[in-house]
This record gives C-alpha cells, structure tokens and sequence, in this order.
C-alpha cells in the first residue's frame, strides 16, 4: 500500500507528520514532485478501474484522480464538486483497505493498524484539499 501513496508508514507513526513532510518535499522540488505525484495519480485511477465492480463510488475516484492531476499540473477550468472530494476520498479508502487486506504476510492486528493509519491519512489530506481549493475557489459547495 505504501507504493501507491508514497508514504513510508514506519517513518511517519502519525498521518499527519507524514502528510507534513509530502509537502516539504512538494515546496523543495516542485516539477519533480509533480511527476511523482501525477504518476501516483495515474497508478491510482488505474487500479480503482482495475476493481470498480467492488468499490463503490469509483466514478467519483476517478474524477476525482482526474482532477488531482489537472490540479498538479496547474490545468483547471474546472470547479471540483464537494461531492466528488468526499465520496472520491471514501472510494481511495475503500481500495486502500482491499488493498491492504490482500497482503497475506501481515496478521489482522497489523492490516487493522495499517487500515487505521491510512484512513486518518486520508482524512487530514481530503481536509487539506478542501481548504486549498476554498482558498483557490475551486471548490463547488
């Protein structure tokens, strides 16, 4: 799960230190960063189609994934709906956890922890989204 978000977990005990640090990393080399994070975009919305018949909201995933990338590379004449952040979120949560629970080599204590960690993962960044694109007014209440 790691390779999808580019987080190295045992680094980052707290989500929120670990979403601190991706945006060090943005602010230090911005166009890398872009790269980085379009291709993990792209990974993203390959795989919720990958499994769009057990996820629900997938629609929403991949638009939202869409927007994600025209964001990053600063290609917007769009609004996104509020809507499409938070079921777009809950359907990334959803592949995270499936995701997760496929890795056989970890106990269910440990695929809990990890499903646990990245939900607030995803949480503080889905907040951190919606105050950007307030700030941006990109974001259709």
């Amino acid at each position: 799960m790691n390779d999808l978000y580019n987080v190295d977990k045992s680094q980052y005990p707290d989500p929120q230190d670990a979403f601190n640090a991706i945006q060090r990393n943005a602010n230090a080399t911005p166009i890398v960063f872009r790269l980085i994070a379009t291709m993990g975009w792209t990974n993203i919305a390959a795989q919720i189609r990958q499994m769009k018949n057990e996820l629900s909201c997938s629609g929403e995933g991949i638009v939202l994934s869409g927007f994600a990338i025209n964001y990053i590379n600063n290609v917007l004449n769009v609004k996104l709906p509020s809507m499409i952040l938070e079921q777009g979120t809950e359907c990334i949560k959803q592949l995270t956890e499936k995701n997760i629970d496929k890795n056989c080599s970890m106990s269910d204590t440990q695929k809990k922890a990890e499903k646990e960690w990245y939900t607030l993962f995803l949480d503080i960044w889905k907040e951190r989204v919606k105050d950007e694109l307030k700030k941006a007014n990109l974001l259709l209440e």
